[in-house]
């Protein structure tokens, strides 16, 4: 079972904000639109974003304030900056990780594309509820079943392999 990736777009702008969230949905991204820092920090809080997208300039609050809460906090979802500030300066200005910066205008494809990537697990790493993890699974239950047998006396070893020939 594949477990969809959520996005949670924070905009004070609430045309662009619902507009970018409509979008992603359209792309197939669950997404919903929030408008404030404060709400932003409550919806975090229940842990199932996988993916911010993130205004700098918030009408209640600097984004680049929110996102060194978040991080304080522990949250380490990676974050698309949007700003109609220099992308490079911001960039600069911020000391977090997983972020990147996409300047306003910008175009929808554009960030749907960045987004995608960023979604991605690194090459090597497998994503939660992938089917490699799942056959790893089994295959570990059936080795396990296995060697509880009571047709098989044999002991697994220190690594869970069976240390007697079959």
């Amino acid at each position: 079972m594949v477990v969809s990736q959520r996005i949670l777009v924070i905009d004070d702008n609430e045309s662009l904000a619902t507009a970018l969230a409509e979008l992603l949905e359209r792309r197939g991204f669950p997404a919903e639109a929030v408008f404030d820092a404060e709400t932003a920090l409550s919806r975090l809080s229940r842990g199932d974003i996988d993916l911010l997208v993130l205004d700098v300039d918030l009408g209640d609050a600097d984004g680049a304030d929110l996102l060194r809460s978040v991080r304080r906090q522990g949250i380490s979802t990676p974050v698309v900056l949007i700003t109609a500030r220099d992308a490079a300066r911001v960039r600069s200005e911020l000391n977090v990780s997983r972020v990147d910066v996409v300047e306003k205008p910008f175009a929808p494809p554009d960030l749907v594309r960045l987004i995608s990537t960023m979604l991605q697990p690194p090459a090597g790493l497998l994503p939660a509820g992938s089917g490699a993890q799942t056959r790893l699974l089994t295959f570990t239950m059936e080795a396990r079943l296995k060697l509880d047998s009571p047709q098989q006396q044999r002991l697994p070893d220190k690594s869970g392999v069976s240390s007697s020939d079959q």
